[in-house]
């Protein structure tokens, strides 16, 4: 729930139109109402709609960028495999912001600040999260089950792997149209 009233927040920011905000919370829920379960993804939603939001505060301020980085690390730490896609909107937006720095009016040292300080939002849970794994003697059970099994996981359930994917999909699918029960 608190992630459908980010994405409130989030149309609002982006769209400075109340009517817009409004039908995106509309059509988020109408499309998901409800969590059926305590899965990673719910979890994750409210803390990647929120960190978003900060990411894209036209002020810039070092407070919001920090905050975005610290609240899409909780992100990551609800669902591992959101770890690349954030990476790289973390670096596009670096990026992003070292080619505007002449256009935002801020000085080169305040922006650089304003971007380390999202970096270190976004790195204090995830370096915290893995000294507490290394002192409970818990970082092989980590690897295993975050990075073995699913790899294990992936072979079993795609076997003809990622370039397959969309050949396995369209056979699904055809196989589905054939037999008349696709939805």
């Amino acid at each position: 729930a608190v992630g459908l009233v980010g994405i409130y927040f989030l149309s609002l920011r982006l769209t400075n139109d109340k009517k817009l905000a409004i039908f995106s919370l509309i059509t988020a829920y109408l499309i998901h109402p409800g969590a059926t379960l305590p899965w990673s993804n719910y979890m994750a939603f409210p803390f990647l709609v929120f960190g978003i939001f900060l990411l894209c505060d036209i002020r810039q301020r070092k407070i919001s960028l920090f905050l975005a980085g610290l609240t899409l690390s909780l992100g990551i730490l609800c669902r591992e495999n959101f770890f690349a896609p954030i990476l790289l909107l973390a670096i596009i937006f670096s990026i992003f912001k070292f080619f505007s720095i002449r256009d935002d009016g801020l000085p080169l040292k305040v922006q650089m600040r304003n971007v380390a300080s999202f970096w270190i939002g976004l790195l204090i849970p995830i370096t915290l999260f893995f000294v507490y794994l290394q002192k409970n003697s818990l970082l092989d059970d980590w690897h295993t089950i975050a990075v073995i099994l699913p790899g294990w996981y992936m072979e079993w359930r795609m076997p003809n792997g990622l370039v397959g994917i969309g050949l396995d999909f369209l056979a699904w699918l055809t196989s589905g149209i054939a037999s008349g029960t696709v939805r």
